[in-house]
């Protein structure tokens, strides 16, 4: 059980006041508090005790100034959390009786603590009022006490000089609500607040103007559900909801529902983060097909033409083709040619680039992944490993054909299944796949699940199997997860988080059947897709993953290229993979056509490849 603890200060504005008993009865309170809090109870505050008739302290004493006795007493309220709750007290000693009430707040209205002073050596008591919603835990003493805590009671005997201490810990569950908003800003936030007994409404506000407080909480709370949501903010996002105990978070709802139990305290933060404008230019136009982009370490821009172009636009310089020495073999037909494009991680040393394509010799046709070195003044490409990975199945669509590195240097390659029924679930067939192998070898990397199972019959550059159309992969930063966007059939495209050695469920045979699910979960470990469109389906191509504050809320979405939908989704996923919400940035929706590619730029903006075969463009997206 989480607690929040003594040191937690609730700041409450003026809306919000504290919990009243369980049965809901509204007692009288202060005329400058209003009669419910967020979650929609009364004010059980005590009215404040008038002055005693005779003027006599707490203990019924004698005022400080005609007292002759030379003992004392002071009484220390503790709540947990501190809390704007009065708590109502009496003390009684030989000359009589006194009612006082503390308050462990920030208020300096009331102090959370009493000294009855000038006191005669003799037998006193303390007792606190019940106070509903919360729980006396303890009463502590220092000096001569008996303490019964059913009765909510200290009895302390003084000899003449003596003084004592006596500290009364309350407990309550308690909810405190935060607003983290990034940038600070000027920006109200409304939100409502339920539990057993009603609801309430109270604005927080993120920024120094002093207006409104970017906390607010109650204490006193019934043990029981409550559930915190915030209201929709144009142009701003909920980009992250916890809560320290016992919550149920709905990113796209805006809401936690928490759950407590008696004396538990909880406190949730919504974070939200501004969702800037786009602003979007033309770098490079009159393009067919840019299949993807790519960029050397000193920010030479390289692409591909699926007819079979590679190209660059140096930093500075003007957009040129590059000469290609030892391509006679290139193939290119419907949705296969010139595609997947990488950049070695030690380009400055080695000068090699990697591209996955079409080939055809000898009247056989394959897919294949060729490395390349680039030659110092960017005018050529020669093949140097040819192939690095071949034998890779090619039909008329289905290329599959995307190149990452991954973050422990291997290269990940994307396949398709060539609209071939058994490729996908083929374990000697690199169709379907997602293969992960040595740059420089085009072996599979030795933790690969099918190199080390000892099958002959197994293909050890496989690293995951049963995939339609890998279109998109993308290495989440930070946390090194390979993910991928799969063109779908005619119902779900898919998104989906690699494990080593999984099954994603394609598995459309016999036949080649376009109405199956994307993801077979009969297949016995099939994985479930981290997303999926249902229908209609959006034609995801290919993704990568949004870093960079300026990006505000967008940062660290995936974001994924669609062809039928034209359109550029974000997507948000936490960090075990559990999808939470999808934003279209209307600047990039149908504004285009079809669009094909998203990748970062080392520049921070996002380019994104057009794909709607002439006047194709390469676009430069940045937040304005």
């Amino acid at each position: 059980m989480a607690s929040v603890g003594a040191m937690v200060i609730l700041a409450l504005i003026a809306p919000l006041v504290l919990i009243s008993p369980a049965s809901g009865a509204q007692a009288q309170r202060a005329p400058d508090r209003p009669a419910t809090d967020p979650f929609g109870v009364a004010d059980a505050r005590p009215k404040p005790p008038g002055v005693a008739p005779s003027g006599n302290g707490p203990f019924g004493a004698a005022r400080a100034s005609e007292s002759t006795g030379t003992a004392s007493i002071t009484v220390v309220l503790d709540a947990q959390p501190d809390d704007g709750q009065d708590v109502a007290f009496t003390g009684c000693g030989p000359l009589g009786c006194g009612p006082f009430i503390l308050d462990d707040d920030a208020d300096p209205a009331r102090s959370a603590q009493v000294s009855g002073t000038g006191l005669d050596a003799g037998t006193y008591t303390v007792t606190q009022s019940a106070l509903p919603g919360w729980s006396l835990a303890g009463i502590v003493c220092d000096a001569g006490e008996v303490i019964d805590l059913d009765a909510r009671r200290a009895t302390i005997t003084l000899g003449q000089g003596e003084h004592a201490t006596c500290t009364f810990t309350n407990t309550s569950a308690a909810i405190r609500v935060v607003l983290d908003a990034r940038p600070d800003s000027a920006q109200d936030v409304a939100f409502t607040g339920c539990g057993p007994l009603g609801c309430g409404a109270f604005l927080l506000d993120d920024d120094t103007d002093g207006t409104l407080p970017s906390r607010a909480g109650s204490a006193g709370l019934a043990p029981g559900t409550y559930t915190i949501t915030a209201a929709a903010v144009p142009t701003w996002l909920l980009t992250s909801l916890s809560c320290d105990t016992g919550e149920v978070i709905d990113l796209v709802a805006r809401r936690a529902t928490v759950t407590l139990t008696a004396g538990e305290q909880t406190t949730c933060t919504f974070g939200h983060e501004a969702i800037p404008a786009l602003s979007v230019t033309t770098v490079v136009e009159g393009q067919s097909i840019p299949w993807d982009v790519n960029w050397t370490p000193g920010g030479d821009l390289l692409w591909t033409e699926r007819a079979g172009s590679l190209n660059v636009l140096p930093v500075g310089g003007v957009a040129r083709e590059l000469t290609l020495i030892g391509d006679a073999d290139f193939y290119a037909a419907n949705e296969i040619g010139m595609m997947g494009l990488a950049v070695d991680p030690s380009f400055d040393q080695s000068r090699r680039i990697y591209t996955c394509q079409g080939s055809t010799v000898g009247g056989q046709r394959r897919i294949k992944v060729v490395a390349w070195t680039l030659d110092a003044a960017l005018t050529s490409a020669t093949r140097v490993i040819d192939p690095l990975v071949g034998n890779i199945p090619l039909g008329a669509f289905h290329g599959g054909c995307r190149l990452e590195f991954a973050p422990d240097g291997h290269l990940l390659v994307t396949t398709g299944d060539a609209v071939d029924p058994a490729t996908p679930q083929s374990l000697s067939s690199l169709g379907g796949k997602v293969l992960r192998v040595d740059a420089t070898t085009g072996a599979g990397a030795p933790e690969n699940v099918f190199a080390a199972d000892g099958d002959p019959g197994t293909d050890a550059r496989i690293y995951t199997l049963g995939h339609r159309n890998v279109q998109g992969l993308a290495i989440r930063p930070g946390l090194g997860q390979i993910w991928i966007a799969e063109h779908g059939p005619n119902v779900d495209d898919e998104v989906n988080l690699l494990q080593n050695g999984g099954n994603y469920g394609w598995r459309p045979g016999p036949g080649y059947d376009q109405n199956v699910p994307m993801t077979d979960l009969s297949i016995p470990g099939a994985i479930p897709a981290r997303w999926s469109s249902g229908d209609p389906t959006l034609a995801t191509s290919g993704a990568t993953f949004i870093t960079g504050s300026a990006w505000g809320a967008y940062r660290g979405f995936l974001a994924v290229a669609t062809l039928k939908a034209s359109s550029l989704r974000m997507m948000g996923f936490d960090a075990t993979g559990h999808f939470g919400l999808m934003l279209t940035p209307s600047e990039l929706d149908g504004t285009f056509g079809r669009l094909r590619t998203p990748a970062l730029g080392p520049d921070g903006a996002l380019y994104v490849t057009t794909s709607n075969g002439t006047n194709d463009r390469i676009l430069r997206v940045a937040p304005a």
